[in-house]
């Protein structure tokens, strides 16, 4: 699972935990920044661009580190917000083609232009999770599910 929120709090990366025999590799954020960071960051007149460059770095350093553990994986789920949602979906194209199926998890800003971006890399344009914006509680209940039942969204 990979997420750029940290939907999981008090737990880091990697194989958090196997239980029923099912196993997650997690990759999630950093956990949120404090408001009056957030406050100081903002303030900051190229905090958008900052912001950006630094969440397209993130992400193709994820996708690097994933894609070491794919031949293992059976399903890769991915949470996609409104920022970097082309770097994300072209991404999931890139290194999981069509050896591991990806699962999506969209909230629906500018659900269109993600619909798009999935069609353009090859992928089925209906076939997402819809989740409120954030993807926290989404991700967090297929976690959840998944380690009670071994149950994914298809």
């Amino acid at each position: 699972m990979i997420s750029k929120n940290n939907f999981l709090p008090g737990r880091g990366e990697g194989w958090p935990r196997i239980v029923n025999g099912h196993e997650v590799y997690l990759i999630q954020g950093r956990p949120e920044t404090p408001e009056s960071l957030r406050r100081d960051m903002r303030r900051a007149a190229d905090y958008p661009r900052v912001r950006s460059v630094d969440s397209r770095l993130e992400a193709r350093r994820d996708w690097e580190s994933l894609s070491r553990l794919l031949p293992t994986l059976d399903r890769v789920i991915v949470y996609v917000g409104t920022d970097g949602s082309d770097e994300n979906i072209d991404l999931a194209a890139k290194h999981c083609g069509t050896r591991v199926p990806v699962t999506f998890v969209f909230c629906d800003c500018n659900l269109d232009l993600k619909k798009q971006l999935l069609a353009s890399n090859g992928f089925d344009r209906e076939k997402f999770v819809l989740c409120l914006c954030g993807g926290k509680e989404k991700m967090e209940e297929i976690y959840e599910r998944f380690i009670e039942t071994g149950e994914l969204p298809v």
